[in-house]
């Protein structure tokens, strides 16, 4: 192309429709000119193109292009700003946009679409206590059971004269014991057009679910009704699997009690119990070193607050967020009664999965006709305590009475 051509088409540019596209095409051409044309007639035309884009821009600010509300919705959302907050879900406070449309397409000239915050649509469940805290086991495949052997061994060792034989000899057992698997579930029906329009509601629902689901084990775990005779398929409950709290015990009773107990005092009693399994009748079994403590929130909370006689906070708050109490970590949950209290050696209990929690969609039922479509959850899972283990794990059900019980007597 000469540089007559060149000025010609820039004419026309400058008298007709101005389009940018054609103003590229003209830089593309100057671009690709030969070295014959002068340098300076090519910085001419180039300035020219710059100046003609430039007052383009400044009119395409003036002027308020009028689109329809489809292509109103797409310029919305093909925005940098908008597409990086629906990357980042970051619109915590929800996300407000503003549509330039044609009046003809909306009555009343703009529309207002919001987009509502995705990041958290049902109250948060509270945290888990037991499950994921403690020692867990998978049964194997074409077992529908937990086993295990639980032996007792007594020894008569002692002297002996010179070339006689022990008169009496050692003994020893061993039992064969097995639980069933507990088996939990949860369902809810969903609409089809809950998955096609809003994937993410049904995603929550399905991680509710399973929070859910979870905090059911949980609290089955402490406190779960299972048993070898009425209720063999329910969870065995810690409380139940446990020892219960005795004064006696622990040694902290009569003339050796403790003058205006509180909690605290109560728990380092329930301690003590674990670690010589009975005060008043020593044994040569090997005691436990509970290293968690389970409480009710609001005892906690009481306890944070209140000063032993010796100036210190009954339950002292570390720097990394952990709470500490009678030498074990505070574990603070629901599941606690409010009169209750349960001292644990984690090494004591063992979690048992035969199916970990899933979720499964399928349709049953009507299901097909309604255009639904059904959610479950399964888990399958048991607590086992084994055996002397059981005096790891010291329960009070009634603080009251056992603060009572290890009231130091005149």
């Amino acid at each position: 192309m000469t540089i007559e051509e060149l000025q010609t088409k820039l004419e026309s540019l400058e008298n007709g429709q101005v389009k940018k596209e054609d103003i590229e095409a003209l830089k593309a051409e100057i671009a690709k000119m030969t070295p014959e044309v002068k340098k300076d007639d090519i910085e001419k035309l180039d300035k020219a193109l710059n100046d003609l884009n430039a007052k383009m821009e400044k009119l395409d600010k003036g002027i308020s292009k009028k689109m329809t509300f489809e292509e109103a919705i797409k310029e919305v959302f093909e925005r940098p700003e908008v597409k990086a907050a629906i990357e980042s879900k970051s619109f915590k406070d929800g996300l407000s946009l503003e549509l330039k449309v044609a009046t003809s397409d909306v009555t009343g000239g703009t529309a207002s679409v919001s987009l509502i915050d995705n990041e958290k649509i049902f109250a948060v469940s509270r945290p888990l206590a037991f499950v994921g805290q403690l020692p867990t086991s998978q049964v194997g495949t074409n077992k529908n059971r937990v086993v295990w052997i639980e032996g007792a061994y007594t020894s008569n060792a002692g002297y002996v004269g010179e070339g006689a034989a022990q008169a009496t000899a050692d003994t020893a057992t061993a039992v064969e014991k097995s639980r069933a698997m507990a088996k939990a579930s949860a369902k809810i029906k969903v609409t089809a057009e809950m998955f096609e329009d809003y994937s993410y509601i049904a995603s929550e629902i399905q991680s509710e679910m399973m929070n859910y689901g979870l905090l059911f084990l949980d609290n089955e775990i402490y406190g779960g009704d299972g048993n070898d005779s009425t209720q063999p398929n329910h969870v065995y409950g810690l409380k139940s699997q446990g020892t219960a709290f005795s004064a006696a015990k622990s040694g902290r009773v009569g003339t050796k009690g403790v003058v205006a107990p509180n909690l605290g005092d109560l728990a380092d009693a329930m301690k003590v119990q674990a670690r010589v399994i009975d005060a008043a009748n020593p044994t040569k079994k090997a005691g436990f070193a509970p290293n968690r403590i389970y409480i009710n929130p609001v005892n906690a909370s009481i306890l944070r607050t209140t000063k032993a006689d010796d100036g210190q906070y009954i339950i002292r708050q570390m720097a990394d967020g952990t709470s500490w109490m009678a030498g074990m970590q505070v574990v603070e949950t629901q599941a606690v009664g409010a009169t209750e209290l349960l001292a644990l050696d984690t090494n004591a209990v063992k979690l048992y999965f035969k199916r970990n929690p899933e979720i499964m969609i399928g349709r049953e039922g009507t299901d097909l006709t309604q255009d639904l479509y059904t959610i479950v959850m399964f888990v399958r899972a048991q607590a086992v305590v084994k055996g002397d283990n059981k005096y790891g794990i010291i329960y009070v059900a009634d603080t009251a009475a056992a603060l009572t019980a290890i009231t130091k007597s005149a």
